[in-house]
């Protein structure tokens, strides 16, 4: 998929956005599996990321009700 592709392209992981969010944080909010396990495999360490209101993908998952993405995260 395209999210796996950016990430072999060498897409960085780290960056936020105003938020401060990293892509991780949108990909959970958002209810996309299958980039949640791209990018976790390829950051594990964005995981433990928080944005500006301290808030993780985990917590950003939960809270938009993807219980996929979040227990992807608690892997």
């Amino acid at each position: 998929d395209f999210t796996n592709y950016l990430v072999k392209k060498g897409a960085r992981l780290d960056v936020r956005d105003e938020e401060g969010s990293v892509p991780l944080h949108k990909a959970a909010f958002n209810g996309a599996k299958d980039c949640v396990y791209v990018l976790v495999r390829a950051a594990p360490a964005s995981v433990k990321e928080r944005d500006n209101t301290g808030a993780t993908a985990l917590h950003k998952a939960c809270f938009s009700g993807h219980d996929r993405c979040a227990s992807l995260l608690i892997r």
